[in-house]
């Protein structure tokens, strides 16, 4: 599938003022606290050459923007890793709670939309590689929904 790294594009101006305010966020996901039915098959829409948009809980993070960078962080007892990367397409915005996915209550959460570029069930990294250089910069046992992390420490 490829590995993770980070590809600059052009969201508004050029590529040298978007480098000086992007901002990289590790997301999350726990397979035994939300169950993705359909990785798979949207992992192989993007490698057909589809494009993929995802939207997924941030935790209480409001700071996140449109252009942003993203990483996907798999946790749980098995198989962790990173699993997914792309560009944020809809900053910080409330929505419906994932947990209330019968829309019967009334809490939010906060959400971002991101554009995968790299999606796999698998890690493409796994957990155990991520405390060696150049990774170990990164706080990588965290709870978080969403936390900023430097581009440089990601993108290797």
């Amino acid at each position: 599938m490829g590995h993770l790294q980070s590809n600059p594009k052009v969201i508004d101006g050029d590529n040298e003022d978007r480098d000086n305010r992007m901002a990289t966020y590790l997301l999350t996901w726990n397979p035994s606290r939300f169950h993705w039915d359909d990785i798979e098959h949207e992992a192989k829409q993007l490698k057909g050459g589809r494009v993929v948009a995802l939207q997924w809980s941030c935790g209480n993070n409001r700071h996140i923007e449109a252009g942003d960078r993203v990483f996907m962080l798999k946790q749980g007892r098995e198989s962790r890793g990173l699993i997914a990367s792309g560009w944020v397409t809809k900053g910080s915005f409330k929505d419906q709670h994932w947990k209330d996915e019968a829309g019967r209550g009334s809490q939010r959460a906060w959400y971002v939309t991101f554009e995968a570029d790299v999606l796999s069930s698998t890690p493409l990294i796994p957990r155990s590689l991520l405390d060696g250089e150049p990774f170990n910069e990164v706080y990588w046992n965290t709870q978080l929904q969403a936390f900023r992390s430097t581009p440089q420490s990601l993108e290797h």
